[in-house]
């Protein structure tokens, strides 16, 4: 979202495609400048298609898992060129994102994933992954060659810059007596929410002066953390959940006395915790 939110404001017309998580009125709210459609998965291909034709579409850019398949096969047929971007794992994400795969091929799945996700990035007219690991990974088992390279997703570090967060800090509701533990993430399983949320009881029972706050950008995401910890039983204020706008992300990070950037085996391989995370944190001079 960020990125096509800065393409639009460099002028480009910007259609997001996909499987939507939040209502309509949610991406209206806060993504006016862009264009949102609802496409479901592989055979939403003929959407795509047919957006691609209606709106005169140049470049399809395309994640490569979740909704890949319908992105490149849309735009072949458009005869539009793609971009596939490796942002994470991708053999990972295709276990979370078709739940199907596992129930129907049991240990089969990755082999599965690995064998179409071969298909599609020969496929590609281009293949950008978020950071030089990531390529140097994938680059020689996917044969991707000159058709590749890095696409950083970078933190602005003017943005993200030590600040005087008290004020920030007292209106959330936590004192300095308070240690305050924060994570972010918009897709609360990939960034590990469900293994903060499990080890809450066992840190407050070492430190109880411990405050968890989990910033999360998606309302179905952030809904699902709040139940997960509510079955956990805590007293109020003890671990809270909150979505902030991007300019009160420095502000979140800069009042937490610790911010955390988990790295979880099942889907973070082999990109470990998200870059960009690191940065803000590092840039607000956040113990992480």
């Amino acid at each position: 979202l960020e990125l096509a939110r800065g393409l639009s404001q460099r002028g480009y017309e910007v259609h997001l495609l996909g499987e939507l998580s939040e209502p309509q009125a949610y991406y209206l709210e806060h993504f006016p400048q862009l264009h949102f459609h609802q496409v479901r998965y592989l055979r939403g291909f003929w959407q795509v298609y047919q957006l691609i034709r209606s709106h005169r579409i140049d470049l399809v850019h395309s994640y490569v898992y979740c909704f890949s398949e319908a992105g490149l096969l849309g735009a072949k047929l458009a005869g539009v060129p793609v971009l596939v971007e490796i942002g994470d794992d991708p053999i990972s994400c295709y276990f979370e994102s078709r739940p199907e795969w596992k129930r129907y091929w049991g240990t089969w799945n990755e082999r599965l994933a690995d064998y179409w996700l071969r298909l599609l990035l020969r496929a590609a007219d281009g293949v950008a992954t978020l950071s030089q690991h990531l390529l140097d990974w994938y680059g020689p088992r996917y044969q991707l060659g000159g058709r590749s390279g890095v696409f950083p997703q970078a933190a602005n570090l003017e943005q993200f810059q030590p600040c005087e967060a008290g004020p920030f800090r007292r209106r959330l509701g936590f004192s300095d007596a308070h240690q305050l533990v924060h994570s972010i993430g918009t897709s609360a399983y990939l960034h590990g929410c469900h293994v903060l949320v499990d080890s809450i009881p066992a840190v407050l029972a070492r430190l109880p002066q411990a405050r968890f706050v989990f910033t999360i950008g998606s309302p179905t995401a952030r809904e699902e953390v709040e139940q997960r910890i509510g079955r956990l039983g805590l007293a109020p204020g003890l671990a809270v959940t909150q979505g902030l706008p991007g300019e009160e992300l420095a502000l979140m990070h800069c009042a937490s006395d610790l911010c955390l950037a988990p790295h979880i085996n099942e889907c973070s391989r082999p990109l470990g915790c998200s870059p960009k995370k690191m940065s803000e944190y590092m840039g607000c001079g956040r113990t992480v």
